[in-house]
């Protein structure tokens, strides 16, 4: 094991129980609090197609900002994994009833029409940590590092909703992770070049 995916598992405990500490009515409240600022941006106001991720009890909750940007008649797509090729793909949503649990107690689109990656103009990234140079530290999976690298997604807006806690001076990381282009809490938007 490297010495880089050692830091990383540590942290990753660490997040977790940072994360774990925030109280269901802190998250609500939090949530609340960055989709309002995310439906103010002129990237989510410009965007056709949007890719969210289907929040976790202990994370951003992203039912709120599906639901709006699908009355805004904004298209939804949601990832949906391929366990046995390790990859994911956005399918589409049409309301926040569309989602099942699948067979790893995910959250995933309940259909199969896929949206093409070059059609997606803002994708929502979750993360247990960001830093302030818009490193991100996902769960270990792999999958949206491997996502957001894809030649056919350069158009698209990288926005990672997060809480302040999550926020931290620097993150261990290597060239295969990817970088987010906005990062948005309660009482920070940070933006990259």
């Amino acid at each position: 094991m490297s010495k880089l995916h050692e830091q990383k598992q540590q942290l990753r405990m660490q997040m977790r129980e940072i994360i774990r500490q925030i109280s269901p009515n802190e998250r609500a409240r939090f949530s609340k609090m960055v989709t309002k600022k995310i439906l103010d941006l002129p990237e989510y106001l410009n965007a056709g197609v949007i890719m969210a991720f289907l929040s976790m009890d202990v994370e951003y909750d992203t039912s709120e900002l599906i639901s709006k940007a699908l009355s805004n008649g904004k298209t939804i797509c949601a990832p949906k994994v391929d366990w046995k090729n390790w990859t994911m793909s956005p399918v589409k949503i049409s309301h926040n009833d569309d989602i099942i649990i699948d067979d790893h107690n995910l959250k995933e689109p309940a259909g199969d029409e896929r949206t093409s990656p070059d059609e997606i103009d803002l994708i929502l990234v979750p993360g247990l940590a960001f830093d302030i140079r818009g490193h991100r530290l996902g769960r270990g999976g792999g999958f949206y590092d491997t996502f957001l690298s894809r030649a056919d997604l350069r158009r698209a807006i990288k926005l990672a909703p997060t809480f302040d806690c999550q926020i931290l001076p620097h993150l261990p990381s290597s060239d295969k992770d990817q970088t987010m282009d906005i990062i948005i809490t309660p009482h920070k938007l940070l933006r990259f070049a």
